[in-house]
């Protein structure tokens, strides 16, 4: 009874001491069963962590450390590989065999991001790759090093458009805006060609610093590259103009992007518009609803626009007092299928009623 009773005991204790994911792959079978893992490989997930996670190793267990040297970059990234459908897991096991004392090189981080990025694992891969960028160890690679390895190494170019976003966005947590621009241009230079979003996401984080002038040099860095834009990145550089009220370099920027073949989608025409009105542009904003001056001369396409739209550049004119305009722009806007409402109609008869026009104003009522 008492040896049964020892044996009992004594499974109990390995049945809850914990191990380290990577010592438990070095002495199982190859075959992976996602039960069968640490709590720290099952544990991973990056979406509710801190990123900050303790691993299951015993820092003064000597003999466990030591294991670390039969290990080899060739045997970690076949175990990687072999997890490569659970990256969670397979994430957790190369943090294990970092905790161990394992060195690893490019060959491994390269097959840690290539599973990560096929997985479209988003969150896990900035995590990481901020984790590279922010380490302060000599064991760690230089991050344009690394991507620029997995540039020539990664033969999916989608795994590669997806690492690139997410090393991008991984900079702008770690860095500044100007920072951020910085290595964009150099991973440009390295003949990397970042995606729309990669281009937009930037825009939208250097607009957020609120210095206008940084986001058109940026601007113009992507299309120094010969970088793809489209409406929405037109609307973030123009709306960071009007905000600056620098409405003459927005409309610049505008007739360039256009002549660079970017079209404007709905909600950007109008914005564009509401920016000139903001900014006291009402004769430019006229000249482009009553005219399309810019698109009829460029594109030779017509825009449908908002009804807020034409109604802020009718308030406009008519506070300056040009009312054979703001007739106009409100005859364009019935032209186009916009139900009258009380807005336009009611600038217009307060302004004949202030320079005592009562006729014209009774035309309106």
């Amino acid at each position: 009874m008492i040896g049964r009773a020892e044996r009992f005991i004594s499974s109990m204790l390995l049945w809850h001491r914990p191990k380290c994911t990577a010592e438990w792959f070095r002495h199982s079978s190859w075959e992976v069963s996602s039960g069968q893992f640490s709590v720290s490989a099952s544990s991973v997930q990056l979406e509710d962590s801190s990123g900050d996670e303790k691993l299951n190793c015993d820092p003064d267990n000597e003999p466990i450390r030591k294991r670390h040297h039969s290990l080899s970059s060739e045997s970690v990234v076949q175990t990687l590989r072999c997890l490569r459908r659970k990256p969670a897991v397979a994430f957790a096991y190369f943090k294990d065999t970092h905790s161990l004392g394992f060195h690893h090189d490019f060959s491994t981080y390269s097959e840690m991001i290539q599973i990560l990025s096929h997985s479209f694992q988003g969150k896990m891969l900035v995590s990481f790759f901020c984790e590279v960028i922010s380490a302060t160890d000599s064991g760690s690679p230089e991050i344009l090093t690394l991507i620029d390895h997995l540039r020539k190494t990664c033969v999916t170019s989608h795994v590669l458009s997806f690492a690139v976003n997410c090393l991008i966005k991984a900079y702008s947590t770690c860095h500044d805006a100007q920072a951020t621009i910085e290595k964009f241009c150099h991973l440009c230079r390295l003949g990397f060609v970042p995606t729309i979003w990669a281009c937009n996401f930037l825009l939208k984080f250097v607009s957020q610093s609120g210095e206008s002038d940084m986001v058109v040099t940026t601007y113009d860095q992507m299309k120094c590259f010969q970088l793809t834009l489209d409406a929405h990145s037109l609307n973030i550089v123009t709306r960071s103009l009007f905000q600056a009220n620098k409405a003459n370099e927005a409309f610049q920027v505008w007739v360039g992007m256009i002549e660079m073949g970017v079209k404007p989608d709905v909600h950007g025409y109008s914005s564009f518009i509401i920016g000139l009105c903001d900014c006291g542009k009402y004769d430019l904003a006229y000249n482009m609803i009553s005219r399309y001056t810019v698109l009829q001369e460029i594109t030779q396409e017509r825009v449908p626009i908002e009804a807020m739209a034409y109604n802020m550049v009718i308030d406009g004119l008519c506070k300056e007092m040009k009312l054979e305009k703001a007739e106009k722009v409100l005859e364009n806007k019935t032209k186009h299928g916009f139900a009258p409402d009380q807005y336009g109609y009611s600038y217009l008869i307060r302004s004949y009623c202030k320079m005592g026009n009562l006729e014209k104003a009774w035309h309106h009522v």
